[in-house]
């Protein structure tokens, strides 16, 4: 399996792809080179959670130009295609990324045929209203459906495929409008939205126009020199106007051995753990003052703490000692009267609405045990 993705269809199934190696002999294809070569293609493959092939699609069968087409021959090996993105389109059908033609693909989910193809050589069409007239070495293609009519996808553009890593732009989020005939055939591509970063990333990054307009992005890496990585920004959010929002990246004198990110995406997640909250009483600081400890690991929905307590441990603990608002990972209070009386106490999470989430065990003060 190729590792740069893999998606799970609306059936459920999973769309990936993998590297096709054939060795040939490259002296009749009339590209100044001889003798024998391996060449990368494609291969798609849908499968079934039970592990059955339900589709596949070879890039050697329907893209029998790629081999004049491409920017992946290396003196070491060719890499036609080099794809890595693929994304299940809004009609069922399937689209690839191919960095080294930079290239976006759409294939049929019955035949396999390829339906049509934006920008790269040989592609079906006239790119519109883009300034730098094309995109290099994409990544991260999505499929945005068809807002009022068209249909739409969105790529991050890196700008960058020269092995030397030289470039003429930076990296871009962009989205086209694709228009078609009356009979279904490819015209033109529009360029509707373009979001310059102002930093190039040679390899990985991705793009994500979220609900609000905004625009999240992940630089991927950037090159000094060539062959020599560096890190870039591995989270950068920009409003509609441009106006940059967040920015994320590694501190490099901690991180001396930088982390890679492929991709950075921006979703709702809920956090709500298995475990229940944590509370602890103890008197380990300078003043010797009993304190109650409590927290909750993973909680995203936890907005307030209700500290409970009562003369038995007998639940549930009502009379409410303290509450406090979730400013931290941990929280403490102080306990008056705790070394010497026996209560017992209770940390209940709750939500932005006062909704009770969840409840701590019951501690207990040293006087009762």
């Amino acid at each position: 399996m190729n590792g740069h993705d893999f998606q799970l269809t609306k059936d459920g199934n999973g769309l990936m792809f993998t590297y096709d190696v054939h060795i040939l002999k490259v002296d009749d294809f009339h590209l100044g080179v001889k003798g024998e070569k391996g060449v990368i293609g494609t291969a798609v493959q849908e499968i079934t959670p039970t592990g059955e092939v339900v589709f596949e699609w070879r890039s050697w069968d329907h893209l029998p130009l790629s081999l004049w087409e491409s920017e992946g021959r290396h003196p070491e090996i060719w890499d036609l295609l080099h794809s890595n993105a693929i994304v299940e389109a809004h009609n069922g059908h399937i689209l690839l990324s191919m960095r080294k033609m930079s290239q976006i693909a759409k294939i049929d989910r019955d035949s396999g045929e390829v339906l049509w193809r934006l920008g790269g050589k040989g592609g079906n069409f006239r790119i519109l209203n883009d300034t730098r007239g094309y995109f290099i070495g994409q990544h991260d293609v999505r499929d945005l459906g068809k807002p009022e009519g068209k249909q739409q996808i969105s790529i991050f553009d890196n700008g960058v495929i020269a092995a030397d890593g030289k470039a003429r732009r930076g990296s871009r989020g962009a989205e086209y409008d694709l228009h078609f005939d009356s009979h279904g055939r490819p015209l033109n591509a529009r360029l509707v939205n373009s979001y310059d970063t102002g930093i190039l990333a040679y390899a990985k990054g991705s793009y994500r126009r979220m609900p609000n307009g905004n625009g999240v992005y992940c630089l991927g890496v950037g090159v000094k020199q060539p062959r020599v990585w560096t890190a870039n920004p591995f989270y950068i959010e920009k409003d509609s106007s441009g106006r940059e929002l967040v920015r994320m990246e590694w501190d490099l004198h901690v991180y001396r051995h930088f982390l890679e990110i492929y991709r950075a995406i921006k979703a709702p997640w809920i956090g709500t753990p298995a475990w229940p909250p944590t509370a602890l009483l103890d008197d380990n600081n300078k003043a010797k003052t009993l304190r109650l400890h409590f927290s909750w690991n993973g909680a995203t929905r936890l907005q307030r703490w209700r500290i409970v307590t009562g003369d038995s441990a007998k639940e549930p603990l009502t009379f409410v000692y303290a509450e406090v608002e979730k400013r931290q990972f941990k929280h403490w209070v102080n306990i008056q009267e705790g070394m010497e009386k026996c209560r017992y106490f209770q940390a209940i999470a709750l939500d932005d609405e006062g909704e009770e989430l969840s409840r701590s065990p019951v501690v207990k003060t040293t006087p009762c045990m």
